[in-house]
């Protein structure tokens, strides 16, 4: 915002260079012919944030179809509620963008059992990764189907390194809301095996 203005300074002052004390030479090109003056920007009001909406996952693009397994998924959770379907959802104030088989760490109890990948605990919450099956509003707020990546116990993950990773199927998906997603990752299939790239790994995604 601070380079607008100061952009918009600059014009109003080429614009009447005379006023400003510029040198006519000042506003040659390096043909020697006069400078075209062109818009470059316009400056408007711009749009102000709630502290409940930089808080708000915002739902975008909807989807007119989805399989009948996901929806009776989704009906099963929410019998008496409005459920429509997004193909993405993005956070106003963490710049994060999620997408229909994006990888991201959600927070949950600290006493659950199953070991995930990259699971550990930030200010008393446990956090692991998940894959984002579909995404949906039920009463407008934004709630993620997910699938839990889990950690094989014959390949332990080193700190700095991608980690391997393989879908934990036998723990079915699960419907969280959107709001306990903390970080983006990425998961890159190399032959028969999963690579999971997070931060932890040394690489930080703002959207998958």
């Amino acid at each position: 915002m601070q380079r607008w203005r100061e952009i918009e300074t600059l014009s109003r002052a080429l614009s009447m260079p005379a006023d400003h004390s510029i040198p006519p030479s000042w506003l040659l090109g390096k043909n020697g012919k006069p400078l075209k003056s062109v818009v470059f920007h316009q400056l408007a009001p711009q749009k102000r944030y709630t502290a409940a909406t930089l808080n708000t996952w915002c739902p975008r693009t909807a989807l007119h179809a989805v399989s009948s397994t996901t929806e009776e998924f989704w009906r099963s959770h929410a019998p008496n509620a409005a459920v429509k379907f997004w193909r993405k959802a993005r956070h106003p104030q963490r710049a994060l963008t999620i997408r229909e088989g994006s990888t991201v760490s959600i927070s949950s109890r600290a006493e659950t059992s199953t070991r995930l990948s990259g699971s550990s605990s930030v200010g008393g919450e446990a956090v692991h990764f998940v894959r984002v099956q579909t995404i949906g509003t039920i009463d407008g707020d934004v709630y993620l189907a997910c699938l839990a990546w889990r950690e094989p116990e014959t390949e332990p993950s080193v700190l700095g390194q991608p980690v391997v990773v393989r879908r934990d199927a036998a723990a079915g998906v699960t419907l969280v809301r959107a709001e306990r997603v903390r970080r983006m990752a990425f998961v890159l299939p190399c032959g028969n095996k999963d690579f999971m790239f997070s931060k932890r790994s040394g690489f930080n995604f703002e959207s998958g």
